[in-house]
């Protein structure tokens, strides 16, 4: 008698959606009929478009320039050991420490970062833990390798702030680097495991380090400047002739042999500080101009505040009013569940079909998410007002979670289209396939994770943690990294060479031919009995 194993289930073929008597009527012409717009809809896409625009003008130019100065920073300070890796001899920590020092000293003298130290006692700080529960904090000391087996953790830390006058981006940033080098555990053996992050400042920080805002722009007289009056006015002129040298987007013969090299390159933009400094260099050749600044730091200047607290506050107002509008059509909803008990197929139905027909799983969806957006959106906004110079990591990551619940709504506004809407039809009426299917392959992968950790454990870093093993198994399932991991679980005996060979073999044809052909035939099996019906 043959073996059997059916992953997927049969699901008996639903209803034509024809043949319901109860078809929701989509917003469009609700709209044509009653003369009430959608607004549930005009809220949601208004949502969305103050995110984009938030992620465009605020996030993006924020991670750039943070990952300008993190990079500096890894640089620097972050070991040339891969993070994990075990240290061999306890005098690389001391090399270490003294590699810390001269970097950030080389950073602070030679680089063109305005870096203060934050008050302390050093500015690497050392501290050591000991086996005994004891502390001890200061330069790096002078121990032996019998010493050395007392210590439980050693970790190095720098505290210091990075100031900036830019026009775009003025204020500071507090930056903490951590470098902490722990044993594991009932071994003398140690690992080094590195991490920055940033934070604002402090009022202290602000005060102390004369942080300040550019406020206007001073004219003065200064005659030394002619030997510099001709470049610079081929410097301001040449954006000036290449607007005027266009005719009908493009430039005549006599323009481009008087052009200055210049004009082929596409007009930079010019902020009105520029325009106006450039517009009275002009006027005034043996002038030179300075930037005045604010005695203090006025938050109210920074353009990435002005722009993430407005654009949070029409967040705020847009959802609140979704929200009040979603309640009020809450009763119309509740009226038509009512007047719909009259009908016997209606009142012979579960309590889940009479939701879904009647309220509409998407409302729900809509309100929770709604609601979520609207809390992430209200702590952004009064987390714009502690930004000393960019939002904080924990206020980008919250408003990216308000953008994941708002954007991802807007798939629920093409329900009406068959052909957009297939694919939450399939994740819908798949879902729940998959996950039989992964509650039944659970059993499978526990054996083989079973027997690769106590079999390769001792072979290879990838058998170090159940969640990198995972991750291997994905990867070798889906066909990417199949000969890496030949590789990384032999050891060149010929016996782990073919118990290699078979393991990675059973899990590539267990991924490829049954688990992944199992969810494609499962979605194919949707789309053909749901999606295809119209």
């Amino acid at each position: 008698m043959a073996l059997r194993i059916r992953f997927v289930r049969r699901v008996p073929k639903p209803r034509r959606k024809k043949e319901s008597p109860f078809l929701q009527v989509s917003e469009t012409e609700l709209w044509h009929k009653t003369y009430i717009p959608p607004w549930e809809m005009f809220y949601n896409i208004l949502e969305s478009i103050i995110l984009i625009i938030f992620f465009f003008t605020v996030a993006n130019p924020v991670i750039y320039y943070y990952y300008l100065q993190r990079g500096a920073f890894v640089d620097s300070f972050y070991p040339k050991q891969d993070e994990g890796t075990p240290i061999e001899d306890f005098s690389i920590i001391s090399d270490y420490y003294d590699t810390v020092n001269e970097s950030y000293y080389t950073l602070k003298t030679d680089s063109f970062l305005e870096i203060h130290d934050v008050n302390r006692s050093l500015p690497v700080l050392c501290e050591i833990y000991w086996m005994n529960g004891s502390k001890t904090e200061g330069s790096f000391p002078d121990i032996d390798l019998e010493f050395f087996k007392h210590i439980n953790r050693i970790i190095i830390s720098l505290d210091y702030v990075i100031v900036s006058s830019d026009l775009t981006y003025p204020g500071c940033s507090n930056w903490y680097t951590q470098t902490e080098i722990a044993a594991r555990d009932g071994l003398v053996q140690f690992t080094i495991e590195p991490s920055i992050r940033r934070k604002s400042c402090t009022p202290e920080m602000m005060t102390e380090f004369n942080v300040t805002t550019p406020k206007s722009i001073a004219v003065t007289d200064d005659n030394s400047h002619r030997m510099l009056q001709s470049i610079r006015e081929q410097s301001i002129k040449a954006p000036l002739q290449f607007s005027r040298g266009r005719t009908k987007n493009k430039l005549t013969k006599k323009s481009k042999k008087n052009a200055h090299p210049l004009i082929k390159r596409n007009r930079p933009h010019i902020s009105e500080e520029r325009k106006y400094r450039n517009n009275h260099l002009l006027k005034n050749k043996n002038t030179k101009t300075t930037i005045l600044y604010d005695n203090k730091f006025k938050l109210e200047e920074c353009k990435v505040f002005r722009i993430t607290n407005h654009l949070m506050l029409c967040i705020v107002v847009a959802d609140a009013l979704h929200i009040f509008t979603m309640l009020f059509s809450l009763r119309n909803r509740y009226n038509l569940h009512k007047n719909r008990l009259s009908n016997n197929q209606y009142r012979n139905m579960a309590s889940l079909p009479r939701i879904h027909i009647t309220i509409g799983y998407w409302f729900i969806i809509d309100f929770v998410c709604s609601c979520i957006t609207l809390i992430l959106a209200s702590i952004t906004f009064a987390n714009s007002y502690k930004m000393t110079q960019f939002p904080s990591q924990i206020t980008l990551e919250i408003i990216s979670f308000a953008g994941l619940f708002s954007i991802i709504r807007l798939s629920q506004w093409l329900k009406f289209s068959n052909g957009l809407y297939q694919l939450i039809t399939i994740i819908r009426e798949a879902a729940i396939m998959l996950l039989n299917l992964a509650v039944e392959v659970i059993p499978i992968w526990s054996a083989f994770i079973l027997f690769g950790i106590f079999t390769f454990g001792l072979i290879s870093d990838s058998f170090r943690t159940v969640r990198e093993l995972v991750e291997r198994f994905i990867t070798s399932g889906m066909g990417d990294s199949i000969d890496d991991f030949y590789i990384v679980i032999d050891d060149g005996t010929d016996a782990t060479a073919w118990l290699s060979f078979f393991y990675v073999s059973a899990i590539t044809a267990g991924g490829m031919w049954i688990i992944f052909t199992s969810c494609i035939s499962s979605i194919m099996y949707v789309r053909e009995h749901y999606v295809d019906l119209d």
